[in-house]
């Protein structure tokens, strides 16, 4: 059976804590820097994020609409609230789920694709983790270079060139029956998908 060595992803000793990522449906959407700043005032409008500086942080309303009363603490050090919220847009990016527990989930969800040289298959964790880039492998009989983002997954690997993420949430919470989720829609210029991921 394969054994993957666990990420250390330096978000703390948190074991089951989920990122939520709004994605664009089409994987290759790159929105201008106008929509990306409409979606900030989207976010701040909503309590969700508040500016500081040149990054955001969570806002007043982080923890109701995402985090349930109660669940969310403040970072004793900085004095803010535990979160993170991220506008991002320009690098191609990849949102593997383990599964409902992190990479405690057994087994751990497996993302398969077939190496286009030799048709051997391929687990998306095992090609990921050994290497510096995690967006590129090496064939483990072949030992032709794959470049992960350009292979078919099985499951579907989430995929995009822009990202709202929301982080360190307990659970999976759903921003998609709220208004503010056709807000971000809205401003964003494009349909958005929800992925959570679980480490």
């Amino acid at each position: 059976m394969l054994e993957l060595t666990r990420p250390d992803h330096g978000h703390g000793p948190h074991p089951h804590r989920s990122w939520l990522h709004l994605l664009a449906k089409d994987p290759g959407f790159l929105p201008a820097e106008a929509a990306l700043a409409e979606v900030r005032a989207v976010l701040e409008g909503c309590g969700l994020a508040l500016s500081d500086s040149d990054q955001l942080i969570p806002g007043p309303n982080f923890t109701s609409l995402l985090g349930g009363a109660g669940t969310m603490r403040p970072l004793q050090m900085a004095g803010r609230q535990r979160g993170e919220v991220r506008v991002e847009a320009g690098v191609w990016r990849c949102y593997p789920d383990p599964g409902p527990e992190g990479f405690d989930t057994e087994p751990v969800r497996t993302y398969l694709a077939s190496c286009p040289d030799c048709a051997t298959e391929a687990n998306f964790f095992a090609l990921r983790f050994p290497f510096i880039d995690p967006l590129v492998g090496a064939c483990p009989v072949c030992d032709a270079e794959l470049r992960l983002l350009e292979l078919t997954w099985a499951p579907e690997l989430p995929v995009g060139r822009m990202e709202i993420t929301f982080g360190d949430l307990e659970g999976r919470p759903s921003l998609r029956p709220l208004p503010v989720f056709a807000e971000l829609e809205g401003a964003a210029g494009t349909p958005l998908r929800e992925v959570h991921v679980t480490l």
